[in-house]
């Protein structure tokens, strides 16, 4: 996950929603197993994600951000998800 461009993170993040899994980096450098809690979009057209990570812990990331904080987590439910709705 981490290898992943950031331009390519941003896109695969947009794709995310309530529930879904992602990795994101902590502000001491590792990844860390997350779970999208709330997607929303501010007045202005600004959308942002709020992540779960532990049971009292969330951490959240305007959309600016997700190239760099955020990168989803592959499974082959998405890829079926995704190519049935293409």
């Amino acid at each position: 996950a981490p290898d992943t461009s950031k331009k390519d993170a941003a896109l695969e993040a947009k794709s995310l929603e309530v529930l879904d899994a992602a990795f994101i980096l902590r502000s001491d450098g590792k990844w860390t197993y997350a779970v999208v809690s709330e997607k929303t979009v501010d007045p202005n057209g600004k959308s942002s994600l709020r992540f779960e990570v532990e049971a009292d812990s969330s951490k959240t990331f305007i959309e600016a951000r997700w190239g760099k904080y955020v990168r989803v987590v592959k499974t082959e439910n998405k890829i079926v998800k995704e190519v049935a709705t293409a």
